[in-house]
């Protein structure tokens, strides 16, 4: 879980709020650094994230989440130009609610493709929002249904998933799972 409170000084892509995911090896990627086999560059978040423990093991917190009223994101509705940018150089391929994508959204509510309180209703109208992403495209949402992208595009499957709740009362801790990676030069599923 990832707190992002602040989204517009953590660069957040779907809004404030406490990250969670169905996914552990996702929620493990974002708990390291890239230099430890994590998402997260090198140098970015202070203290977070965290080296492994002495044993080298790092620690993922399965919860229950109480989700509520959920708003389930889609590239169509929630990007600029019906999510058809795959480009990480360009804004329009970050989502309308991307702490960094406050122009694009005035240009889509000028343009009448989102209504003015767009932004208010969904980070304040709903408990929690839901997105499918994949890596391919940069974490970021994907359609299940069709080509992600322009209509050429591949299909891209669901590879991951962020649930972003409003309030940490909306988590219940369950277990600690310890999660070390295997040896350099380990084959996969060697004893």
């Amino acid at each position: 879980m990832a707190n992002a409170a602040d989204a517009v000084q953590n660069g957040i892509f779907f809004g404030g709020g406490l990250y969670t995911s169905t996914s552990g090896e996702y929620g493990g990627g974002y708990a390291r650094s890239q230099d430890d086999g994590g998402f997260v560059e090198p140098g970015v978040g202070g203290l977070n994230p965290r080296p492994g423990n002495p044993n080298g093991e790092h620690v993922v917190l399965m919860q229950l989440a109480n989700i509520g009223r959920a708003y389930v994101g889609t590239r169509i509705r929630d990007y600029p130009k019906n999510g058809n940018v795959i480009s990480e150089r360009n804004p329009d391929h970050r989502s309308f609610l991307h702490s960094e994508s406050h122009l694009q959204r005035a240009a889509a509510v000028d343009q009448g493709v989102l209504p003015a309180n767009y932004f208010e209703d969904v980070t304040a109208g709903y408990d929690s929002r839901y997105f499918i992403c994949n890596e391919v495209v940069g974490y970021q949402a994907v359609n299940l249904l069709g080509p992600t992208g322009k209509r050429s595009d591949p299909t891209l499957p669901a590879a991951y998933d962020e649930l972003i709740l409003k309030e940490s009362n909306q988590l219940c801790p369950v277990a600690l799972f310890y999660i070390k990676s295997p040896p350099a030069g380990a084959a996969a599923g060697s004893s």
